[in-house]
């Protein structure tokens, strides 16, 4: 049976989300999160639970708190209530290697604001005022999990006001 690449690699990948090292559970992440639609990793169970554990667990990856935003609300808001509440959240993740770390809390916002969580959706639009390069970085990079209008329109007007004086319009 071929795995490489293909949807039967999604259970093996939640799997890593429990290694207990942290590189290789990041590296689980990132490939369930760039390589594979997030519904159809939020669709299978086992990867839902694998996923919630993992942040559960307290000290998730980039890539797994935002594919909580794919998960089921009743499921996923309260552990990741739960994990913002805790010093963890404060902790630094990258969502891709080459990008600076950003605080795990903005991955968490943006996820339960993508569930529907106003106080989220809020959150990421006031970081838009006062973002640092990296949570820029991030918040680009993650702009398919930003679908909330609330959330996108801070995004793409400080994106215009950044890059049009660049271009000379």
């Amino acid at each position: 049976a071929a795995v490489v690449g293909g949807e039967a690699a999604i259970p093996l990948l939640a799997q890593g989300l429990s290694d207990a090292a942290s590189d290789n559970a990041d590296r689980a992440a990132s490939g369930l999160y760039s390589r594979f639609d997030p519904q159809r990793v939020a669709a299978n169970k086992a990867t839902q639970d694998a996923l919630l554990a993992s942040i559960a667990a307290g000290e998730p990856a980039a890539a797994t708190l935002l594919l909580a935003g794919y998960l089921p609300v009743e499921a996923a808001k309260p552990v990741l209530e739960r994990f913002l509440a805790q010093p963890a959240s404060q902790s630094l993740v990258r969502l891709e290697s080459a990008a600076g770390p950003i605080a795990a809390r903005i991955a968490a916002q943006v996820a339960l604001a993508r569930l529907g969580d106003k106080n989220a959706m809020l959150a990421i639009g006031d970081l838009t005022a006062s973002a640092s390069v990296a949570e820029w970085q991030f918040l680009l990079s993650a702009i398919r999990d930003i679908n909330a209008p609330r959330m996108l329109h801070p995004v793409q007007e400080a994106w215009v006001e950044e890059q049009v004086p660049q271009c000379g319009i």
